[in-house]
């Protein structure tokens, strides 16, 4: 293929991600997010940071000699992206909800929610025109645990889904387009809702609805148990193979093509943060989940139609901004355009966790105008009324 001579750019120069974290002087915690940095040998393994121009980051490596270096990750975007479209000279820029750890070498903040940080020690620094280099030994390297186990690299890393930057666009490691810089952390600003879009479940939004559930703790968070809400669909699960991810992940695929598999996504920007099943409830009684947990549940009386709201999975970064309560609400909406007489709902009489109250929780059903119907096999179906004004 023949060559060109192109404007010089980053766009075509893909960099990994990291979120430094520094003290202030008053002793506090300070996160930026940079992508200037790489490894390099000198009597061992050493990391290079480059910073430009004046920031909070720099004057505290230059007071401390000290930080760290978080990856940056799909579940990490969120903040990374608030971090670095705010100056740390910016009062109140850290009063948002972060879950801040401590190194265990240098007195240097870190990222709990980074699978990997890097506690970094500054023996040289190169002098720019517009910048400094600075030249580090790794002191030492904080990472989950679960990075250790029998998992090949390729499943780790997919599995922890870093995030790169290029052309001040995020991608994600598959290569596809996360979100353009700026819109992430537009969910993070302390004090501001969260700048959700609510959008249904639809073919050309497949690949949308599987990264999601490809990259996205949940359940118990490890990979075989990724669900992808396959056990809730309007189809028979009759012959259905679901024993392993890969498995789950195909049948959804073709769930999603033939409408079986029905709900909302919810979004920032391009990414994914947010999923709701919700079904014609007569649609789904030969789902294995229903056969398997739901046999204790009422079927529709003859002639009334039930929206029924099986599942939720929300982004760990974005769980208690009120995206559930947002997704529930297109559902009623819908479901009342559509000619249902009622949207109902599962959740435990009694919470029990994150985990296993993935239906949802009483206490939002009841903000959304819904009714305690009755109560069977440890829940209380919840109802709301669609026929009733004001609904």
């Amino acid at each position: 293929m023949s060559k060109i001579s192109a404007e010089i750019s980053n766009l075509f120069c893909p960099q990994t991600l990291f979120v430094y974290g520094t003290r202030r002087e008053d002793g506090g915690a300070d996160f930026g997010l940079f992508c200037w940095i790489s490894y390099y040998a000198d009597g061992g393994l050493c990391m290079m940071a480059g910073i430009s121009e004046d920031k909070l980051t720099r004057d505290n490596i230059e007071r401390t000699g000290v930080f760290s270096a978080n990856l940056v990750t799909e579940k990490t975007l969120a903040l990374a992206d608030y971090f670095g479209c705010n100056s740390g000279y910016d009062k109140g820029k850290m009063d948002i909800d972060v879950n801040i750890g401590n190194g265990r070498v240098l007195d240097v903040p870190v990222l709990s929610d980074s699978p990997v940080a890097f506690e970094l020690e500054v023996y040289r620094k190169v002098e720019l025109d517009s910048g400094r280099v600075y030249l580090c030994r790794i002191r030492n390297v904080l990472a989950d645990e679960e990075l250790f186990g029998s998992e090949t690299l390729e499943e780790k890393m997919k599995r922890i889904a870093p995030v790169c930057a290029a052309g001040n666009t995020y991608f994600g490691w598959n290569g596809e387009r996360i979100a353009a810089w700026g819109e992430p952390g537009l969910s993070v600003k302390a004090g501001k809702a969260v700048n959700i879009e609510i959008r249904k479940l639809t073919e050309d939004r497949a690949g949308d609805y599987l990264h999601f559930f490809d990259v996205t703790p949940h359940s118990t968070g490890k990979d075989e148990h990724r669900c992808y809400c396959v056990c809730w669909a309007g189809e028979d699960c009759g012959g259905r193979d679901f024993t392993t991810a890969e498995k789950r992940r195909a049948v959804a695929a073709e769930y999603i093509k033939s409408g079986a598999l029905q709900g909302y996504l919810a979004y920032i920007g391009h990414k994914v943060v947010g999923w709701c099943n919700a079904n014609a409830k007569s649609d789904c009684y030969d789902c294995l989940s229903w056969k398997m947990f739901m046999q204790d549940i009422k079927k529709d009386e003859p002639g009334i139609r039930v929206k029924s709201v099986f599942c939720y999975a929300v982004a760990p970064e974005m769980r208690r901004k009120g995206i559930a309560a947002q997704l529930l609400s297109r559902v009623c909406d819908d479901a009342a355009e559509d000619g249902f007489d009622f949207v109902e709902a599962y959740p435990n009489r009694l919470f029990v966790s994150e985990e296993d109250d993935f239906m949802g929780a009483v206490g939002m059903y009841e903000k959304a105008g819904f009714e305690p119907f009755y109560e069977a096999g440890g829940k209380i179906i919840m109802r709301k009324n669609l026929k009733q004004r004001g609904r």
